[in-house]
């Protein structure tokens, strides 16, 4: 019984070395922020808007500000860094 013991004890010590050594080696590449172009085709165009609308719009700055705003406040998700990309890159098209 106590070689049993044994046994388990050091079958969990090898387990928890190996996790605590796969912990720690990780390296994650940043993501980029996406671009305005990919926020316009994947937070307008595929969910309200087609390209045709968006291209009839001549809006000034605070224009677009008001216009993603309004979409923003109809439910389109963009934190404030991605609402100043895409306001610049439809302000830009």
């Amino acid at each position: 019984m106590n070689d049993r013991r044994v046994i388990v004890l050091f079958m969990v010590l090898l387990v928890a070395i190996v996790v605590a050594g796969c912990g720690g080696q990780r390296v994650s590449t940043p993501t980029p922020p996406p671009t305005g172009e990919q926020l316009l085709q994947q937070r307008c165009l595929n969910s309200c808007h087609t390209v045709d609308r968006i291209d009839r719009a001549t809006y000034d700055q605070a224009g677009w500000e008001d216009a993603v705003d309004r979409m923003m406040g109809r439910g389109a998700q963009l934190t404030s860094e991605e609402r100043a990309t895409l306001v610049e890159y439809l302000l830009n098209r």
